[in-house]
């Protein structure tokens, strides 16, 4: 049996809210965080995640998705944590293709979670859905 190879750029995206769905969340994607009442975008969130459960609470998670080998790992820690914070999410996850330890730990310290796209992948292959 082959790896299941990672998705790449918007098809990460996909991936990731198909990963998402397959445990019961409900997902959208390039979510834009504006001001002055849409007036101006400032970013937007790569996924965003929704999961309720009984009694009425809430579960939120924004993902960051980065397929490139050197997306600056710190950074983006730094940035999904504040994004996190900003859109009042419980939890704040990078999905990035083989990130090096140093970031794991780091990840860590700022209460942010690493999820690679060789998992996202791996899961979409078991649920059964590999043409995204």
């Amino acid at each position: 049996m082959t790896e299941p190879t990672p998705a790449k750029g918007p098809r990460l995206e996909f991936a990731t809210a198909h990963f998402f769905q397959s445990y019961g969340f409900f997902v959208r994607r390039g979510v834009k965080i504006a001001v002055a009442d849409g007036v101006q975008e400032v970013t937007d969130i790569d996924v965003l995640a929704l999961r309720f459960s009984l009694p009425l609470n809430e579960e939120r998670v924004v993902l960051d998705c980065k397929d490139r080998r050197k997306a600056k790992p710190f950074e983006r820690i730094l940035w999904t944590r504040g994004l996190a914070d900003f859109a009042k999410a419980g939890r704040a996850i990078i999905v990035s293709p083989n990130p090096p330890w140093t970031a794991r730990e780091f990840a860590g310290h700022g209460n942010v979670e690493i999820l690679t796209s060789e998992a996202v992948a791996s899961r979409i292959e078991s649920v059964g859905t590999t043409n995204l």
